[in-house]
């Protein structure tokens, strides 16, 4: 549902709970996505999950790919996918909603 390459992904569940390790993380993983071409996912605490998206809009290229799979098979389900540039200019509130991230950069 993502449009993101589902041939060559990695799941890595939690990122780093601290900011600084958190930010080293996603560098990591952006840089092998775009190495690999592999998507990369991870999930957050639903109480957590507005940290974990500023933090991915902040210091991902804005061409990067971001899909938000938020409240799966629940009535207010939504999988978007959307450059981090064009997240930047709509952010979706995710507080308390279980969420997966997905993340391909070009």
């Amino acid at each position: 549902a993502s449009g993101l390459n589902g041939q060559r992904f990695s799941f890595h569940g939690y990122l780093p709970v601290d900011r600084v390790e958190r930010i080293k993380s996603i560098a990591v993983l952006e840089r092998r996505s775009r190495r690999d071409n592999e998507t990369q996912i991870f999930i957050e605490t639903p109480y957590r999950n507005g940290v974990l998206f500023r933090a991915l809009i902040n210091n991902c290229a804005s061409q990067t790919l971001l899909c938000i799979a938020a409240n799966l098979t629940g009535e207010d389900e939504m999988i978007a996918t959307r450059t981090v540039g064009e997240w930047r200019e709509k952010i979706p509130n995710l507080e308390k909603r279980p969420t997966v991230f997905l993340l391909l950069a070009t």
